[in-house]
C-alpha cells in the first residue's frame, strides 16, 4: 500500500540515521514510483538533507487519466494516490528531478510540471533520448557531474542555512 511504501522509506532513513549518522543529512533517491516515496519523506523527514527522482509521475491519477482507465470513476476507484503533484510545493529540501525525453510510461511532461511546482532550491535535467530505465546511463558524464554538484550545492546551503544564510538557486539543464 502506499502507506505502507512510506513507512519502509522512513524506516530506512531511520536505520541509516542510527547505524551512520551524518550531521549533514541523507539523500533520498526514487526512480518512477520511488520517487513518490522519496518525494514524500522529503516533505516529512528532518534528516533529509535533498532529493532526487527520476523518470517520476505527478500521480497516480494523473497516469490512470492518461490510459483506457480515464474513463472509470477513477476518484471512486483509486485507492493509492501517490499525489506528489501535491506533496512537491511544501519540499523544505534541494530537489534534482530527472527524466528522459523517450520514456513512454511516463511523460517527460510531469517532470515538468514537477519542476514548475517544486520549491527553490530545484533543478532539472531532461536527458534527451533517455527512456523510462536508463536515465543515468543516457546522460553519461552530465547526469553524473550534475548529482554530484546538486549534493555538494545541498550540503553547503543545508551548512548555511544552519548558520542563517541564503540558499542559492540550482537551475535548470
Amino acid at each position: 500500500s502506499e502507506t505502507r511504501c512510506y513507512e519502509d522509506a522512513r524506516a530506512a532513513l531511520a536505520w541509516l540515521a542510527a547505524n551512520r549518522p551524518d550531521p549533514r543529512g541523507y539523500f533520498v533517491v526514487g526512480h518512477s514510483l520511488g520517487g513518490a516515496v522519496a518525494i514524500e519523506v522529503a516533505t516529512t523527514e528532518r534528516a533529509v538533507a535533498g532529493v532526487v527522482t527520476e523518470s517520476t509521475f505527478t500521480s497516480i491519477y494523473d497516469m490512470a487519466a492518461q490510459t483506457a482507465a480515464r474513463y472509470l470513476p477513477l476518484d471512486s476507484v483509486l485507492t493509492q494516490r501517490f499525489d506528489s503533484i501535491a506533496k512537491v510545493e511544501r519540499l523544505k529540501v534541494p530537489i534534482l528531478i530527472v527524466h528522459g525525453t523517450a520514456d513512454q510510461l511516463i511523460p517527460v511532461d510531469m517532470a515538468r510540471q514537477l519542476y514548475a511546482k517544486a520549491p527553490e532550491p530545484k533543478q532539472l535535467l531532461i536527458v534527451e533520448g533517455a527512456s523510462h530505465h536508463n536515465v543515468g546511463p543516457a546522460g553519461g558524464s552530465e547526469y553524473d557531474g550534475l548529482v554530484k554538484q546538486f549534493v555538494s550545492v545541498a550540503f553547503a546551503n543545508r551548512s548555511a542555512a544552519l548558520g542563517g544564510a541564503q540558499q542559492g538557486h540550482l537551475g535548470v539543464r
